[in-house]
């Protein structure tokens, strides 16, 4: 009897499923990298090293408002989650 793990269609959708993670990685393993570059623009190989950027969108205003609001909302959504799963075993407790 052969294990399950190395039949080939499971080989082959690991393997599908590591070249898919890869391709959606791939351009933020270039991206930052770039992004602590010195130059005004975003250019490869990078030139120096800069915060730069990561400043200034900690200061710019809106930046700073969407990621207090980002922060805000996925607080309260995570809250609320928090909220209706304490009812259902309230009430699954009750119930019982």
């Amino acid at each position: 009897m052969t294990e399950s793990w190395r039949q080939p269609r499971r080989i082959l959708m690991a393997a599908l499923g590591g070249l898919t993670v890869f391709y959606l990685l791939a351009p933020t393993l270039v991206i930052v990298p770039m992004s602590f570059t010195e130059a005004e623009i975003l250019s490869f190989p990078p030139q120096g090293f800069s915060l730069q950027w990561y400043e200034h969108m900690l200061t710019d205003t809106q930046w700073s408002t969407s990621i207090v609001t980002v922060a805000y909302s996925w607080r309260v959504k995570n809250l609320g989650r928090k909220g209706v799963a304490v009812f259902w075993a309230v009430a699954s407790a009750a119930l019982a």
